[in-house]
């Protein structure tokens, strides 16, 4: 570690080409097509990798079907082009699925008017082979196809085809990537800004250092609203999502809430169903938390479009994202547009703005071309690129890494058994974690490597075991495995408290 500012030490800083402050799914592409380039980078977050909102999405690589409405093309091109990119690059993380559109009374639109949209999706997307080919169905398929559901009358049924990812997955795997590049990472590690290039890191424990830079990037989310640059010009909004037992679906839904033509989704994600998502304004200063409000506009807006009635106890879990929007304040929150830009806010330091968790890629890769316009693109490719689809829950999770998972079994057939019964991950998956995959704390591991805190209710069997083999993987006395168990004890109940 540097010496802090206040040292009379002679050592010289660390020096970079770049310091990317916030490492959500745009700081880690950002700091990935930097390294690539020969760039000396640091990424730096105050948390873990993809700690808040890019580990807080809906889970999907998509178009933005719903731009069509607001007539943002451009976005929704560049959003279906990505959606080739990351399949090419990452394809055991990108899961095609198939979207059902149910159209009841006309609402939220006439058939007609919606195959006319469908099919501008598909022109745009050129989706052959990527997804499922958008089709207008019968009433009775749809019935079919969720059994379970009750959609009343309806007028026509209509699929369509995008991408479910693990957002957190994607992130880590792309932060770990331009980390074996060459990039310096500082996770739980505060960043100040200082003249002349100087940024003083505070790590959560132990002494503040400086390091040096040439250009600063900050991908801090809401965060940026407390830029003197951007005051005042930003939309911060929540989008709250609700985690449902399997309601027995293989396919997902885009529904239209009767209660104010919002649409939102119901989708298949490692045997749960998740419901989202509401877009509320939040302060900066605010610590994003679903509402009970939010609560009930969810569970409302379901049984109102599918018949079913979930109670609040059966409700397994909730995350909450904040989205840093530019926009209009005269605006509905869901009429703000999505578009990104990246923007000067003082000597060679920018600010990502704006944007969606499936063009990260393309925003950061122009943000790289814009910061350090003499460089060169490489071709990225990933080291547990395998070139296939996934093919189970360990290949869709680590690519051709599953291997090393595999051999972890086999040498201890214990690690084999499933952790809650009804899901698939395993211990050997907590084990890999571990050892490769940059682990502060007990709440990294079982709320983003593993994403069990969404997935199942609190279980305190299951929390000692998990504190038992992180304390053994990375030296924890009896004081730090306490305040690790609170944390994650705390954090894992926290998911039901609803406000």
């Amino acid at each position: 570690m540097r010496p802090s500012s206040g040292s009379t030490s002679l050592a010289p800083l660390k020096s970079y080409d770049l310091v990317i402050i916030g490492a959500g799914i745009y700081g880690c592409w950002s700091a990935l097509h930097a390294t690539s380039r020969g760039l000396n980078v640091a990424l730096v977050d105050r948390g873990d990798i993809a700690g808040e909102t890019s580990s807080s999405s809906t889970k999907l690589l998509h178009g933005g079907l719903r731009y069509l409405e607001q007539y943002e093309f451009s976005l929704v091109r560049k959003s279906l082009s990505e959606r080739r990119e990351i399949k090419k690059l990452l394809p055991h993380l990108f899961h095609p699925t198939t979207f059902w559109i149910p159209v009841q009374e006309k609402r939220p639109t006439s058939p007609w008017k919606l195959s006319l949209g469908l099919w501008a999706y598909e022109h745009l997307s050129n989706s052959h082979g990527v997804v499922p080919p958008s089709r207008r169905r019968k009433v009775d398929e749809l019935k079919s196809s969720f059994p379970s559901l009750n959609f009343g009358e309806l007028d026509a049924a209509f699929t369509y085809g995008d991408g479910v990812t693990d957002d957190h997955r994607m992130s880590l795997v792309v932060a770990l990537e331009a980390v074996e590049r060459g990039c310096d990472l500082y996770t739980y590690h505060s960043a100040t800004p200082k003249p002349d290039g100087i940024i003083e890191l505070k790590p959560e424990n132990g002494d503040s250092f400086d390091i040096s830079t040439e250009k600063t990037l900050h991908c801090t989310g809401k965060d940026l609203e407390k830029n003197s640059a951007l005051k005042g010009k930003l939309r911060l909004t929540q989008g709250s999502h609700l985690v449902l037992p399997d309601l027995g679906q293989r396919d997902a839904l885009l529904l239209n809430s009767p209660l104010d033509q919002r649409k939102f989704f119901l989708v298949p994600w490692y045997g749960r169903t998740l419901l989202g998502t509401t877009d509320l304004p939040i302060d900066a200063d605010a610590t994003p938390l679903i509402s009970n409000d939010e609560v009930e506009y969810l569970l409302n807006s379901l049984k109102g479009t599918t018949g079913l009635t979930v109670h609040r106890e059966d409700i397994l879990g909730s995350f909450v994202g904040v989205r840093t929007l530019q926009g209009d304040l005269n605006l509905k929150p869901s009429d703000v547009s999505r578009e990104w830009n990246c923007q000067a806010v003082g000597k060679n330091s920018w600010a990502s703005i704006g944007g969606k968790f499936t063009s990260a890629r393309a925003d950061a890769l122009e943000m790289i071309k814009q910061i350090f316009t003499s460089t060169q693109a490489k071709q990225l490719e990933f080291r547990h690129h395998d070139g296939s689809s996934p093919k189970n829950h360990l290949h869709a999770r680590y690519g051709s890494a599953m291997s090393t998972i595999t051999d972890l079994i086999t040498t201890h057939p214990e690690y084999g058994e499933n952790i809650f019964p009804d899901l698939e991950f395993r211990w050997a998956e907590l084990i890999y974690s571990l050892r490769e995959e940059h682990v502060t704390h007990l709440v990294d591991l079982m709320r983003r490597r593993l994403p069990l805190t969404l997935l199942h209710p609190w279980d305190a069997d299951v929390a000692e075991r998990a504190l038992s083999l992180a304390s053994e993987e990375l030296g924890w006395d009896d004081h730090r495995k306490s305040q690790e168990m609170e944390a994650l004890k705390c954090h894992w109940q926290g998911n039901l408290n609803f406000e």
